[in-house]
């Protein structure tokens, strides 16, 4: 049973800087990993309705595969964390995400779900980071945007369960006709601060699917390489592991077309939510004109679609989602005032 917990931090505004990449010489050492245990994503008790285009994650969250979730560690578990800090000083975790199709679109929040982050460096900086795609040649894309920072102390962390921790964009990220970019949470600041040059004293980390449930091409990690810059590599090439992060965008299609239909708010009710076999969406229409009511995976495959236009007042639509895999989907209300868009749950 897939479910979202979100929260919004509220945060500084610095940012971190990337420094020159080359290929990494992979350090053998980096082969051997261990499971320290998985968490179930828990359920989901409300419904936050929200007023974006769209909530972009990894597809393989929509898969059974990813009912539990976990973390993996090097040999010694002192070292660190595949999906964070360790003594390898991997500076970045990186997590691609794709769309349907090519399109403008904007990001103005990152979504993250941590399962570490250790006391003794509550006061250490962490930020999210839009890269560009590889290119054809294997080659990290530029860095786009970066978020507002927060501290490691801010960052949720459940004593049982999973919740994601948000990175807002005062600026949102602009990318043009893109099909898929790469999401960082960059880690710099919990080796390095201004005080000290080099300070290893603790831990955060990410959640990630178990081993074989995801492309671990689509995870990466940035560090230092041998001769100096900075080096990249894939979770797959450099761990052994088919594994993916829990990291998704809040993302705007198409926001550079001036004549877009504009936010809206119907006043929309979604029952059950979770919906288990029977999704009901009620909204209201402001006038006879024709309403629109669309389902969409987090990719933005319309799944369902019903056109109603049988007057102004209450409309409700019914659909059978029991075929449907179990995780989060998006509504979409369009009409005469805009475009109404939210979160629903199906397990």
């Amino acid at each position: 049973m897939k479910q979202i917990l979100l929260f919004t931090l509220f945060s500084i505004c610095t940012s971190l800087s990337v420094a020159a990449q080359q290929l990494p010489v992979v350090d053998a050492a980096k082969s051997a990993t261990t499971n320290v245990g998985a968490a179930a994503i828990p359920q989901l008790g409300g419904y936050d309705k929200v007023v974006v285009a769209d909530t972009l994650f990894p597809t393989i969250l929509a898969q059974p595969c990813s009912d539990s979730v976990t973390n993996f560690v090097p040999n010694d578990p002192a070292t660190g964390f595949v999906g964070g800090t360790n003594s390898f000083f991997d500076l970045r975790k990186l997590q691609r995400v794709s769309l349907s199709e090519a399109t403008n679109l904007t990001v103005s929040e990152v979504l993250v779900a941590f399962s570490v982050a250790d006391d003794n460096i509550s006061d250490r900086a962490i930020s999210a980071e839009i890269f560009a795609d590889l290119d054809a040649d294997g080659n990290l894309g530029a860095l786009i945007g970066t978020s507002d920072t927060i501290t490691v102390g801010d960052l949720i962390v459940p004593e049982n369960g999973i919740a994601f921790t948000s990175f807002n964009f005062s600026t949102p990220v602009e990318l043009t006709d893109a099909s898929s970019f790469l999401i960082s949470v960059n880690f710099t600041d919990l080796y390095f601060n201004a005080q000290d040059s080099v300070d290893y004293t603790g831990n955060a980390a990410i959640w990630s699917t178990n081993n074989n449930c995801g492309d671990g091409s689509n995870a990466l990690e940035i560090f230092p390489a041998e001769g100096g810059g900075l080096g990249f590599g894939t979770i797959l090439a450099d761990w052994g592991l088919n594994v993916e992060f829990l990291m998704g965008a809040v993302i705007d299609r198409d926001p550079f077309v001036a004549t877009r239909n504009p936010i809206a708010d119907y006043g929309t009710s979604v029952s059950p939510n979770p919906a288990f076999e029977q999704l009901n969406i009620s909204f209201n229409a402001p006038t006879s004109e024709r309403m629109t009511a669309s389902l969409l995976a987090t990719d933005g495959r319309v799944l369902r679609k019903q056109i109603l236009s049988n007057g102004a007042g209450l409309r409700t639509v019914n659909w059978n989602v029991a075929t449907l895999p179990a995780g989060v989907y998006l509504y979409q209300i369009s009409g005469p005032s805009g475009v109404e868009t939210g979160r629903v749950v199906v397990q």
